[in-house]
């Protein structure tokens, strides 16, 4: 019988991180991984899609803030991901807001400005 980390790991290799699932192959870093990656993050309990007005200037309109979520295994990620760091991912650089680990998964809050 398995105990409980060993059925956690299986769950997240054959649900969350199967390519026929949630994740998707890609490159981060130059380095090709499985990982799910969204455009979705739930911001004080509501969920926010993709493009949100970036507050630096309230007077320009042409600015998007960009927040997609990345969850990796910590293992496919170089040394450590740091906040305020940049990550490249499938050829786009991203900064990174937020980095939390669980269980060896991270879970990484990027951001990128659009216009």
């Amino acid at each position: 019988m398995n105990n409980f980390r060993e059925c956690f790991e299986d769950d997240l290799d054959n649900a969350f991180f199967d390519l026929d699932d949630f994740a998707d192959e890609h490159t981060i870093d130059g380095k090709k991984c499985v990982a799910v990656f969204t455009t979705t993050e739930i911001v004080n309990g509501k969920m926010s899609y993709g493009l949100m007005k970036a507050t630096l200037n309230p007077k320009e309109t042409a600015i998007n803030k960009v927040q997609p979520l990345l969850f990796v295994r910590k293992s496919d990620l170089r040394a450590k991901v740091t906040p305020n760091s940049m990550i490249t991912l499938d050829g786009v650089k991203y900064f990174v807001q937020q980095v939390t680990t669980t269980q060896g998964v991270c879970r990484l809050v990027l951001e990128i400005h659009a216009v």
